[in-house]
């Protein structure tokens, strides 16, 4: 009975509690992604939006449907055992938290706006379009 008593102390004692801030998280999170051999899950990973309260071990990923849940929920595991790891902290853990429809915000996107996105992103495509003479519609 005093052995498994000792046993417990010694356990208690080698766990990592190493402090964390949201730089830190994003930082992992990043590292993580890189390991990432499927390609639309690493993208719906890049996708979510964290929330990290300083000093708490535990945060918050919202989505955007129950599909980037589902996803999400089941790389849990693997994300929770790297973050742990590279966080030197094993109470690491996240709630999964599907956003609501008020918090998408949903943007109607024309023709204009892909235009001159498109010409504000690219200085090649804005000379095609000046040597074109195209205008956005």
């Amino acid at each position: 009975m005093q052995n498994e008593q000792q046993q417990q102390l010694q356990n208690a004692e080698t766990i990592r509690n190493k402090n964390f801030s949201f730089e830190d998280l994003e930082t992992s999170w990043q590292k993580y992604l890189q390991q990432v051999d499927q390609e639309h899950v690493r993208k719906m990973l890049e996708d979510v939006e964290i929330q990290h309260t300083e000093n708490d071990a535990v945060f918050d990923i919202f989505v955007n449907s129950k599909v980037q849940s589902d996803i999400l929920g089941n790389e849990k595991e693997k994300i929770i055992a790297h973050l742990r790891n590279d966080l030197l902290n094993d109470s690491v853990d996240f709630h999964i938290n599907i956003k609501r429809k008020e918090q998408i915000v949903k943007k109607t996107v024309t023709s204009k706006d892909k235009f001159e996105e498109m010409l504000n992103e690219n200085p090649d495509f804005r000379q095609l379009a000046e040597s074109l003479s195209l205008e956005p519609q």
